[in-house]
């Protein structure tokens, strides 16, 4: 038994435009800049997005909630 198999997100591909995830950026960030981004597989619930900021060394980890707020 699997414990995700039921889960809705198991096999879609789902992605953000480059534009939505740069905003998304900026609310946390306001000084930064995307350089590239890049879908990260996996995440039964959201949508993991690895984010390369310009000048930075460490990427960072947009995690993206695909339900209700209060599921999360």
């Amino acid at each position: 038994m699997t414990f995700k198999h039921d889960w809705e997100k198991a096999e879609e591909q789902l992605s953000l435009p480059e534009s939505t995830i740069s905003s998304m950026l900026k609310l946390a960030f306001p000084n930064k800049k995307l350089a590239a981004y890049s879908i990260i597989a996996g995440g039964c619930a959201n949508l993991n997005v690895q984010i390369i900021v310009e000048n930075e060394n460490s990427p960072l980890i947009l995690r993206v909630y695909l339900r209700d707020k209060d599921a999360a």
